[in-house]
């Protein structure tokens, strides 16, 4: 039997550019559901830890948790998505997603207002 491993290599100086997009937060009869994009610019591939935080309406953290950590691969894109089933949904919530990565410096930070259309539709 034979074993295959993938190798990859790289000519050239890498570049990060992440960028987050498409974050969104909606109320369901789970919870508040919870979703944000993470977009892979770069010319090499990153690891990319997800974080939310829940808001109250003056901006304490009233909740928050790691979404996931996942490769992303070069010029490529990820959907993080989590649901928030231990806070009872109110007016004036909002959610701020954040990302970090040990290829890019700064982490990436995107916030929401919590969306009461419980299809999810924008």
């Amino acid at each position: 039997s034979a074993v295959i491993v993938p190798v990859y290599t790289w000519n050239g100086e890498r570049e990060y550019k992440p960028v987050v997009q498409g974050v969104r937060a909606f109320v369901t009869d789970e919870g508040i559901q919870v979703s944000a994009r993470f977009d892979n610019q770069s010319n090499s591939h990153v690891v990319v830890q997800g974080e939310y935080d829940l808001l109250d309406e003056d901006g304490a953290v009233i909740a928050s948790n790691v979404m996931d950590r996942q490769i992303v691969l070069r010029e490529s894109q990820r959907i993080y998505e989590t649901t928030i089933a231990d806070v009872a949904p109110r007016e004036g919530l909002k959610v701020r997603v954040r990302f970090k990565g040990k290829q890019f410096e700064q982490e990436l930070v995107k916030e929401t207002n919590v969306d009461w259309n419980t299809t999810g539709e924008e």
